[in-house]
């Protein structure tokens, strides 16, 4: 099966989304699952646009960072700052990638289901996730809210890290998990 992964941040990135997303991969590929990852580019987080064009970076919405780790086939988008434009700069990226989208045989957003939106009218049929991991900060905004209903409206599952995303956004995710830890198999004496 074919899986696509859609987060913000991926690895070589550090935090509890970007490590869920690489483990639950791994995981997956060690059952004989293909998985990619579309993320943002790193550029794109950490750095102004203003920034981004002194550093002599190509400024389109695919990178040259694509890469593999752990058998995983990770693409970056461009996204630039956070600001009213950037869901358009996203598609674009997405759109670009396009064929990576169709061949998908489920599609698993991670907090960014506003990137897959354009899609899911374009592959009605695909199966989509969403995993809801945290929260904005308090209080919730309406808009934040609004984003998860539709959200879980048009997936066909959705998975909250927590019990509080029901309680503070109203949702009614089909599983709840209360995040992951490595544990080691065997206890060292």
């Amino acid at each position: 099966m074919k899986v696509l992964f859609l987060t913000r941040r991926f690895y070589p990135d550090i935090g509890g989304v970007e490590k869920h997303v690489l483990e639950v991969s791994k995981r997956l590929i060690e059952r004989g699952h293909d998985v990619t990852v579309i993320a943002e580019n790193y550029h794109s987080i950490h750095q102004s646009d203003t920034q981004y064009i002194k550093s002599k970076q190509p400024v389109k919405s695919i990178q040259n960072d694509d890469f593999v780790v752990e058998k995983i086939k990770v693409y970056r988008i461009y996204g630039g700052r956070d600001n009213w434009f950037k869901k358009f700069r996203i598609w674009l990226g997405m759109w670009e990638l396009i064929n990576v989208v169709r061949d998908a045989d489920i599609i698993h957003c991670h907090d960014v289901f506003f990137w897959y939106v354009p899609f899911r009218f374009l592959f009605p049929e695909k199966k989509v996730f969403t995993t809801f991991h945290g929260f904005e900060g308090y209080p919730v905004k309406k808009k934040e809210i609004l984003v998860r209903k539709v959200s879980e409206f048009l997936s066909r599952g959705t998975i909250s890290v927590g019990s509080f995303i029901k309680k503070w956004y109203g949702t009614n995710s089909d599983y709840i998990i209360y995040g992951g830890v490595d544990v080691p198999r065997k206890a060292k004496k």
